[in-house]
């Protein structure tokens, strides 16, 4: 997945600066055994979610868009996004079938390989 606009340049991530302090400390509230992440089995997370008010299907999309590595669990990052998709739900934006690429949670975006000035030595240019 592409997450640079041009040759290296960083795409800036939808979840802004601000809601992400402030999802930060609702998802420290809900990482009761603090190991960085949240599972959607847990009462208290499932009970968030349903409070917002939005249809059970949307929720478990977003749920599915938000778990990238499909293992049940959110780190700080995915949460954020996933409240960031219940913001966008509740003022009506539709959701995105699959995660563009400024979506990406940063820790979980392809690493830049690098390898750029390697190429040409390799081919001997």
């Amino acid at each position: 997945m592409e997450v640079c606009a041009n040759k290296g340049t960083p795409i800036a991530w939808v979840v802004s600066a601000l809601d992400k302090a402030t999802f930060d400390e609702v998802f420290q509230a809900l990482d009761t055994d603090v190991d960085g992440f949240v599972s959607g089995s847990d009462p208290e997370v499932k009970s968030m979610f349903i409070r917002t008010g939005l249809p059970q299907n949307v929720l478990a999309h977003i749920w599915n868009l938000c778990d990238v590595k499909q293992n049940g669990q959110l780190n700080s990052e995915q949460f954020a996004l996933a409240m960031y998709f219940i913001n966008q739900s509740k003022f009506g934006i539709e959701l995105p079938a699959s995660l563009l690429p400024e979506m990406v949670p940063p820790t979980l975006r392809p690493k830049p390989t690098g390898n750029s000035g390697s190429d040409s030595i390799l081919n001997g240019n």
